[in-house]
């Protein structure tokens, strides 16, 4: 959703000519931009980030769920589901 957000803000950004309407923008790009670059880093968030404490990123629920995936299609003898995070 940030990557979106900041995708469309930034060729927004180009079309139009008012100023308060570009800075708005741009902060839209930047803030949006941050977001999406720090959430698929994969780690896991550490003890002094309260709320996100011992939880993964979505880089690196990605990461797990490619590996899933790649083992689920390597071992086509079982017949599992997708194990979802």
């Amino acid at each position: 959703m940030s990557l979106s957000l900041a995708v469309i803000s930034y060729f927004a950004m180009n079309t139009f000519t008012n100023d308060a309407l570009l800075n708005f923008l741009n902060g839209l790009f930047y803030v949006n931009g941050t977001l999406f670059l720090f959430t698929v880093i994969p780690i896991i968030y550490p003890k002094w980030l309260k709320p996100y404490a011992g939880l993964p990123s979505d880089g690196y629920k990605i990461i797990r769920a490619l590996k899933n995936r790649k083992y689920r299609i390597l071992d086509t003898s079982l017949n599992t589901s997708f194990i979802t995070i």
